[in-house]
This record gives C-alpha cells, sequence and structure tokens, in this order.
C-alpha cells in the first residue's frame, strides 16, 4: 500500500488554519493560488462558496502539477 495520502490546504487564510488547528488537523501543505473572490452579480453565497471552492482547487492543481 502507498503511504497516506496529503492534505492540503487550497487556501492561505490564516482563519481557516487557526480552525483546523483547534481540531487538531495540520495541512501537509498550503497552496494558495491567485482567485479573485470577487462575487458575481446575483450570485447566492452557496454559489459563491462552490465557485470559488472549485476555482482554488484548480489553482492548487496546477501548481502541484507544475513542479
Amino acid at each position: 500500500m502507498a503511504g497516506r495520502l496529503k492534505f492540503v490546504l487550497a487556501s492561505s487564510s490564516p482563519r481557516r488554519l487557526a480552525l483546523l488547528a483547534q481540531i487538531g488537523v495540520e495541512p501537509d501543505r498550503v497552496i494558495a493560488g491567485s482567485v479573485d473572490e470577487t462575487p458575481k452579480k446575483s450570485e447566492l453565497p452557496r454559489n459563491l462558496a462552490r465557485r470559488l471552492a472549485q476555482a482554488k482547487l484548480d489553482a492548487a492543481m496546477e501548481i502541484v502539477r507544475s513542479e
């Protein structure tokens, strides 16, 4: 069996890191891609969160693949 899965956090938010630390979770790596977090006109919060999560994932994966 291969080694354990790595936990990569695609956010540089100090608050997010602090919240994870409170529950005893430490990411193996933090990769903060450049993502415009401006909401689109009439975008609902749930849709904004989903879109930003996907954009951050895509940006982090691009960084990982280029290494």
